[in-house]
């Protein structure tokens, strides 16, 4: 890579959201995490003493949930292969063989699968 291509490549943060699948005892209940269709939001669903009412969180809907928006929202059936190349892992490791500088930052609670 000559040091002119290095002003191509975007130098900005981008944030994915992976969200865990359900698991199985999860299944009799309603689903509080979602992904929307188009891959970019995140649809939260509050717990039913905040839904109604005066005691609406800051954001909430009427019908008591959160919307956040990503540049990426992947559902819990993504594969491995899919997060690689939605996040373009493979740019990244190229770069970092080519002398520069990146990072990939996985943040979640123990156990929530971010070494998977």
């Amino acid at each position: 890579m000559q040091a002119n291509d290095a002003a191509e490549q975007p130098n900005r943060i981008q944030v994915v959201v992976r969200v865990r699948p359900v698991l199985p005892h999860e299944l009799t209940d309603e689903v509080a995490v979602t992904c929307s269709t188009d891959a970019r939001k995140l649809q939260v669903l509050l717990p039913d003493r905040l839904a109604g009412g005066a005691n609406l969180l800051p954001g909430a809907t009427r019908s008591g949930a959160r919307s956040y928006e990503f540049d990426a929202c992947l559902p819990g059936n993504t594969t491995q292969e899919e997060l690689y190349e939605t996040c373009g892992l493979q740019e990244l490791v190229e770069a970092a063989l080519d002398g520069y500088c990146v990072t990939v930052f996985a943040f979640g609670q123990t156990g929530s699968g971010k070494t998977h």
